[in-house]
């Protein structure tokens, strides 16, 4: 089974709980038996419950997944200048880039 990061934290945190356990430890500590009828009185629910973090963050994954990744606008635009000769960068530019490149290797 192949986990992302975020699963394989998940079971990390949780991954040494039974459902068997955490249900004795909340009757126990409530004062039950634990025996099944304590269970069936108090049935519970499963649930989920996320952060507005979360929220914005699964939102913003979202808008970033459906956006292309090249601008064509852009590109055919640019295209065009380089294939009419109107493309022109200046110098310094060119210089300033090289400079700076050179001094992040």
């Amino acid at each position: 089974m192949n986990l992302n990061p975020i699963q394989r934290d998940i079971l990390r945190a949780y991954g040494n709980r039974t459902r068997g356990s955490q249900e004795a430890g909340s009757s126990a500590e409530a004062g039950g038996s634990g025996a099944p009828e304590d269970a069936a009185a108090a049935p519970r629910a499963d649930g989920v419950v996320l952060s507005d973090t979360a929220a914005i963050v699964g939102r913003s994954l979202s808008a970033v997944r459906s956006s292309p990744d090249v601008r064509e606008n852009v590109v055919t635009a640019l295209r065009a200048q380089v294939q009419s000769g109107q493309y022109n960068v200046p110098a310094e530019d060119i210089a300033r880039a090289i400079i700076d490149s050179a001094g992040q290797s």
